[in-house]
């Protein structure tokens, strides 16, 4: 095991250290070394004014999701906006020295109870720390929820605490340390049909199966002489067919298959849940797991910022010109470039004729090509892009070109709106052309055709980079519960919270630690105890997730423990965030048979 765990810490190191330099090599980077370099130019000699510079020209920061940042980006905000005193202000300096804390303002938006992301670095010990740097009276607290009903709120302040109840006797309001729930307002009232009707609690569905509590379990005992009927997903998708199937509204509408988000910990779950669904006729919808860079619209506008680039390549032309975009089959491009290369133009016989010697799938796109432009025109067309794009920008030369269309009488829009799968064709194309705006501000031609190429290839799965749902499609939408952090749902199921939370792996045996201070270029370190809950959430930093040597433990599992403990302070997060999607209505569900 030593071995082992030398050989892993060993393995750390080398990665941590040859990776920065194999990337400059390549003339690479990722956003993660950006943020290393950055730190370590704030940690340096020169540190200080480095940090002055950037705050007299950015003297506001405003760190959105506060909560979620990592170690490195902690650093930066330290140093950058949260600065050390050192020594005291010379006198004749003072006056100056407030004159520009005046003009510097940095503005942390966060919600510790929604930290929900340590899986990839976020670590709330870091928001919790700077947070202690500031005066109480410079904390804003938001206390009334415009998100959900009167009844839900209401639910939840009694399911995670009462609003009398002190901190330190409050457990079921506790989140992780330092973190609690707070009793809020609501700024809605009640929707729910079954919830304003007088006669309604009375009724056979709203007893037996609708409760009448905005915030409800649906149980599953544990019998070990019998074998339950139906499991947790059965129950789930059998519960939402009865309410769709009932005559209750929302609104004054009735209950709709949109109006449903069933949420859960793992895909695992969801497709079981939407199995079922399926075999009761009930509609869904999956949060899609393809790459906008993995659909033929990405593939196309690649083509066609390439041949933009390249006008006097043919092969690229032609690719575009077979594309979703324009639609052209070989023959057509094949007589183009016939009358093109023969001098003819437009109008000719024999443009005519191969017109004429097509076949109907074609007829209509050679009549176009017969009266309205040649090859020649479609080049000077892609010139007049390249021109736009290099004097104004990549959404200029897009917007000039799908406008228009040279070969057809209607622009490429119009053209995709009557194709098969038009819809999702435009929606897809309307997304690439926002990643394009977004990323490639400060690229140039060249490089920023390079980078959309490289992530063709590559089909990052980032949320950024997920493919959009059309507005015309509907169901119930299921999804994880991290995929839905900060969207909305009328009506909620939520599943997977029973489970228990599990130990976490023992790195420890393999010479891994997270919980290190001995690397700390900062200030901000974590100030480890024996005894979880007398962790000073207030001397908590940014580098307890640094790996690969041993800090102080002193008992065996020492990081172990603490890790464990973590993961369910976060597992409680996750639900929190799962109850506080529902707008009108939360149902979990909950199945208490014993687990081997």
């Amino acid at each position: 095991m030593t071995v082992l765990a030398n050989l892993n810490r060993h393995i750390v190191l080398a990665v941590r250290d040859r990776l920065p330099i194999i990337l400059e090599e390549r003339g690479e980077t990722t956003f993660s070394l950006q943020m290393v370099r950055l730190n370590q130019a704030l940690t340096g000699r020169q540190g200080e004014k480095l940090a002055r510079y950037i705050r007299h020209h950015y003297p506001v920061a405003l760190i959105d999701e506060s909560q979620d940042i990592n170690g490195a980006q902690a650093i930066m905000i330290e140093s950058i906006y949260l600065p050390k005193k050192k020594g005291k202000v010379a006198d004749n300096d003072k006056q100056s020295a407030t004159k520009k804390a005046s003009h510097e303002f940095l503005l942390l938006v966060g919600d510790p109870k929604q930290a929900i992301y340590g899986f990839r670095g976020g670590d709330v010990a870091n928001y919790n720390y700077m947070k202690a740097q500031f005066d109480k009276s410079t904390l804003w607290t938001l206390d009334i929820n415009r998100r959900s009903n009167a009844g839900v709120i209401n639910a939840l302040n009694c399911w995670f605490g009462m609003a009398d109840a002190t901190t330190g006797e409050n457990k079921l309001a506790q989140l992780g340390a330092g973190i609690y729930y707070q009793h809020i307002k609501a700024a809605k009232p009640e929707n729910l049909s079954w919830f304003n009707e007088p006669d309604a609690h009375s009724t056979t569905l709203v007893t037996e199966v609708l409760s009448a509590q905005p915030v409800s379990v649906l149980h599953l005992p544990y019998d070990k002489d019998k074998e339950l009927e139906y499991d947790e997903h059965e129950i789930t998708a059998r519960h939402i067919a009865t309410l769709l199937s009932s005559d209750q509204t929302l609104k004054g509408k009735p209950i709709q298959p949109s109006d449903i988000g069933v949420l859960a910990r793992t895909k695992k779950d969801l497709k079981r849940v939407e199995d079922e669904l399926v075999k009761l006729n009930v509609p869904t919808l999956t949060t899609s797991d393809v790459s906008i860079f993995e659909t033929i619209m990405a593939e196309d506008v690649a083509a066609l910022l390439s041949a933009m680039l390249y006008p006097y390549r043919h092969d690229m032309i032609n690719r575009v010109l077979t594309s979703h975009l324009y639609g052209l089959s070989i023959k057509n491009i094949k007589a183009m470039m016939t009358d093109h290369e023969s001098g003819i133009t437009e109008g000719s016989s024999t443009t005519s004729s191969h017109s004429h010697n097509s076949n109907s799938k074609d007829t209509s796109v050679n009549e176009a090509t017969d009266n309205k432009k040649s090859y020649q025109d479609f080049i000077t067309y892609l010139k007049e892009g390249a021109q736009r794009w290099q004097h104004f920008g990549i959404l200029s030369a897009l917007h000039y070109l799908l406008d228009k269309n040279p070969i057809q009488p209607q622009g490429v829009w119009q053209a995709l709106a009557a194709r098969p799968e038009g819809d999702r064709h435009i929606m897809d194309l309307r997304h690439v052309m926002d990643i394009l705006a977004q990323y490639g501000l400060g690229m140039g031609e060249h490089e920023l055709l390079a980078w959309f190429r490289q992530n063709i290839d590559a089909a990052p799965n980032s949320d950024w980079a997920k493919q959009y749902p059309l507005p015309t499609e509907s169901g119930v939408q299921l999804m994880t519960i991290h995929k839905s952090k900060g969207l909305e749902f009328p009506i909620v199921y939520v599943l997977g919270m029973g489970d228990a939370s599990r130990k976490s792996g023992n790195k420890e045996d393999y010479g891994l630690y997270l919980y290190n201070a001995q690397q700390a270029p900062s200030a901000l370190v974590h100030k480890s105890t024996e005894v979880y809950h007398s962790i000073d959430s207030e001397s908590t930093g940014n580098q307890r997730r640094f790996s690969s040597l041993k800090g102080s433990a002193t008992t065996e599992d020492y990081y172990t423990n603490i890790e464990t403990r973590e993961d369910f302070d976060e597992l409680r997060r996750l639900g929190y965030v799962a109850f506080t999607r529902a707008s009108f209505m939360s149902c979990c569900e909950i199945l208490t048979i014993k687990r081997i």
